[in-house]
């Protein structure tokens, strides 16, 4: 029977878990195919690159939505068969922790070893391979718009500029705005990404020997310039992150180990982290859907998102204190590491608390079940201690109160009157 029970809580987690996984998967790549089109669209490449670009980010964002899809899934199939009064049955049958765990442990095991492959292999690959199509998307928009006799290119991000490559191999460079206008022509141009890091994304247009002039609309003057080099950066749209990028991703995690920094232990510890986060939400998310059908009804979606903003919230505060305030303080990289053990924790206490039996007196909830049934025996004993005791005085009593009563009946007017 309990291989059964077994079999079928799997079943009725793993069909929820893959359903919350295309839900939260969806969302995610919604926002990459925003963000990829934006930089395309700005750097004026070709929308081809959207699908590999798309799909080379799916290990990185499969790694922070396995979570998600846990506590979502966990949540709901558990609440499934609550609300059907499967498990109300099962634990009238003597289901208890031990029958829920093990399946857990079951599901839980395929997850951390999916995520740990993912993070440890398939991301880090994936990240080196996005760099390269980058570059050569990169390659292909410049030979595509600034090439010699090619039309203007007006970059998405800045309107009033634009950039023109004449016949002769010269670089026209001309940007309009309130405070004047400029035009720079260049003998040279060299073309490539930014190294600002990867929240501030930007393509960078080296020009070599240039000439030209500014004409300030305040006072009408006109500057001539002479310089060597001048560089023209264009700001690419950010892609919208969950998680903030670092320079590390690419790295394999036997380098991050070797080269220790901020960025290579924020890295390393996302890809130990989540692995566990991943079983550590599904418990709770058991926990929670777990319940009488009389008290719980649905609100499954917004118990999940709850639990997921609570994570990643303390998640990115931690990150964030190492990050941007550059801290040696071992108490952020601690508090990372044991996140998940703590969403664990939480994940067991509350499971094995709905699983107990129910008390009226909420001091009784705390302590062990033997416990409660030693203290139910002493208060019967007690109890009928105190009705004996009460009782017993309570005759005596009456006793008294009838004989006072025959004594005051007899010198009543009528009484004498009737022995007279």
């Amino acid at each position: 029977m309990r291989s059964t029970i077994g079999k079928y809580l799997l079943k009725n987690w793993t069909w929820p878990f893959l359903a919350a996984l295309v839900f939260y998967g969806g969302l995610l790549m919604a926002y990459e195919v925003v963000g990829l089109s934006k930089e395309i669209f700005s750097m004026g490449a070709p929308f081809r690159w959207v699908v590999p670009l798309l799909l080379l980010s799916v290990p990185d964002n499969l790694g922070m939505v396995l979570p998600m899809a846990a506590v979502l899934g966990g949540l709901m199939g558990m609440q499934h068969l609550s609300d059907g009064s499967e498990m109300v049955a099962a634990q009238g049958l003597g289901v208890g922790m031990r029958a829920i765990v093990k399946p857990w442990l079951i599901l839980a095991g395929i997850l951390l070893a999916v995520a740990t492959f993912n993070a440890h292999v398939v991301v880090p690959w994936a990240n080196t391979t996005q760099r390269v199509a980058q570059a050569s998307m990169v390659e292909e928009a410049r030979t595509r718009f600034l090439r010699p006799g090619s039309p203007p290119w007006f970059p998405s991000t800045a309107p009033g500029d634009a950039v023109w490559m004449a016949p002769d191999g010269q670089v026209h460079l001309m940007e309009v705005n309130r405070e004047g206008v400029q035009h720079l022509v260049a003998k040279s141009l060299l073309w490539g990404p930014g190294n600002k890091g990867p929240e501030k994304a930007s393509i960078n247009l080296k020009m070599v020997d240039l000439n030209g002039c500014v004409y300030h609309r305040a006072d009408g003057s006109i500057v001539h310039i002479q310089e060597k080099e001048h560089l023209y950066a264009i700001k690419v749209p950010e892609v919208p992150k969950l998680l903030q990028a670092t320079n590390a991703r690419f790295k394999s995690t036997r380098e991050l180990l070797g080269h220790p920094g901020v960025e290579a232990s924020v890295e390393l510890t996302r890809r130990i982290t989540l692995p566990i986060a991943s079983c550590a939400l599904l418990l709770l998310g058991i926990a929670l859907g777990l319940g009488h059908p009389r008290f719980q009804r649905g609100g499954a979606i917004v118990k999940s998102l709850g639990v997921i903003l609570l994570y990643y919230l303390v998640l990115k505060y931690f990150e964030s204190q190492i990050i941007y305030a550059k801290s040696q303080l071992l108490f952020p990289r601690l508090a990372l590491l044991a996140l998940p053990w703590v969403f664990l924790a939480a994940g067991f206490l509350l499971l094995r608390r709905k699983l107990r039996p129910h008390h009226s007196n909420r001091l009784l909830r705390f302590l062990p079940v033997k416990a409660v049934i030693h203290l139910d025996e002493l208060r019967q004993k007690v109890s009928e201690i105190c009705l004996g005791f009460v009782s017993k005085h309570l005759k005596t009593l009456v006793s008294i109160l009838a004989a006072l009563r025959k004594r005051r009946a007899r010198r009543d007017i009528l009484a004498s009157w009737t022995e007279g």
